[in-house]
């Protein structure tokens, strides 16, 4: 429960150029030495003191870091946009504070690092870059299944957007139904996850899609041996919605 002299912040944290949501963002309060991340949806709320400077830093892996200084007197709400391309050196992180919850056995993969692997006829599959991950298998040889701890693929659950899927194949498992250029952030957890992933015993396959450029339009596209596809995207309303139309 809040004090009356805490007041909420909140907001969303954005990529200038696309306007996409980034997930796992920082936002770190140098007056309090208190933080939090954005979560799935790019969105974030940290408790701040009412009426006494603050100073909030929102720094993204790869983004250059921003800085905000004000006096807050009510509950706020702001957006901030990172702007890309900053290279950070490496850094030892140290504390000495309990960490609540430790989710064992995760692993976030960026789809950039999915389509600089090698590719069967120029096709990027994202079930292809999870079976090269240690403690997965791929079972017959070019089947987009998953066999984790033991488990088969039905004991997996795949859900993008927090919506599972109970079938994730085309042409019989030779690829996957997932096109890696609308594909946001996908994590992949072996074991002991939540309770709220319930109903499978082996993993938990968490894929988030992009919510379109509010921008400016582009188009994305390919022509394989296997496959075809392309991806529409743009601002309905420039920095207010926007659209993104998929065909594989």
């Amino acid at each position: 429960m809040l004090s009356k002299a805490q007041i909420q912040i909140s907001g969303y944290v954005l990529d200038s150029l696309s306007g996409e949501r980034l997930i796992g963002a920082n936002v770190f309060d140098k007056t309090t030495h208190k933080g939090t991340t954005t979560n799935a949806y790019g969105y974030f709320n940290i408790s701040v003191q009412r009426n006494i400077s603050q100073e909030l830093t929102f720094s993204f892996v790869g983004y250059t870091n921003f800085n905000l200084t004000f006096i807050p007197k009510r509950d706020t709400i702001i957006n901030v946009d990172l702007a890309p391309g900053k290279e950070i050196n490496e850094i030892t992180v140290a504390s000495n504070r309990k960490q609540e919850f430790t989710e064992m056995s995760s692993t976030t993969i960026s789809m950039k690092e999915v389509k600089l692997l090698p590719s069967l006829g120029g096709e990027h599959d994202l079930i292809k870059a999870i079976q090269l991950l240690p403690g997965v298998q791929s079972g017959n040889e070019a089947s987009s299944g998953l066999y984790i701890r033991g488990g088969g693929p039905d004991q997996n659950l795949v859900m993008i957007d927090d919506v599972p899927l109970y079938y994730v194949n085309h042409l019989g498992g030779f690829v996957s139904i997932f096109n890696a250029d609308v594909i946001n952030n996908v994590k992949l957890i072996k074991g002991s996850f939540l309770a709220r992933y319930g109903s499978r015993l082996s993993s938990v396959v968490d894929i988030r899609l992009k919510d379109g450029n509010m921008k400016k339009t582009s188009v994305t596209g390919s022509i394989g041996m296997v496959t075809m596809k392309a991806a529409l995207e743009g601002p309905l309303k420039t920095d207010t919605s926007s659209y993104l139309i998929s065909v594989r």
